[in-house]
């Protein structure tokens, strides 16, 4: 297999979690895609020449910083222009995107719960998101973790412990028994 097919197929994996996670930090399709589009190429010009294996972990420290990089950003922008950070209008559809809205009342409280969850998550401190995103919906151990976010394995469950019990504590009327 040549190392074209390699990166597309590598890319065609972690395209749709990477947008997901661009998405929620940002609140916004567009810059999130541009994120995206951005690590990739990022990925392909610096370090196609590494063993594939490599691959995700720097792709997910070059999504990392670039989220990073975008906020630093807007936050440059408010303080220059006094303008409020810009908000997907469709951030809304966004959290509901494929929910079935003729279904149950206990698929509603899900639904409410999700919606709930995702609006908390993208209101975390973005080191605390970035850290929950990366263990809870990619799975990534606390090295793996580290290793992205390029700090301590302490810091690490630091950042995910104060994610975890603020999206409880956000979260726990919807807990269900």
């Amino acid at each position: 297999m040549t190392k074209e097919v390699e990166i597309a197929e590598f890319f065609a994996q972690v395209e749709g979690r990477a947008l997901q996670m661009a998405r929620t930090s940002t609140r916004n399709l567009d810059e999130a895609m541009d994120i995206v589009q951005d690590t990739m190429l990022k990925l392909i010009s610096n370090y196609s020449d590494k063993a594939s294996e490599d691959w995700t972990p720097l792709f997910y420290r070059i999504l990392q910083n670039k989220i990073t990089d975008w906020h630093r950003k807007q936050t440059l922008k408010k303080m220059l222009y006094m303008t409020p950070v810009s908000v997907d209008e469709d951030f809304q559809d966004y959290l509901t995107e494929g929910i079935d809205h003729h279904n149950s009342e206990k698929q509603t409280q899900l639904n409410d719960a999700t919606q709930a969850m995702q609006l908390h998550l993208s209101q975390l401190p973005l080191r605390q998101q970035q850290v929950f995103m990366l263990r809870c919906w990619q799975g990534f151990s606390t090295a793996e973790a580290a290793t992205i976010m390029g700090c301590t394995q302490g810091s690490i469950k630091t950042h995910y412990s104060r994610a975890l019990a603020k999206m409880q504590a956000a979260l726990k009327d919807y807990y269900y028994d």
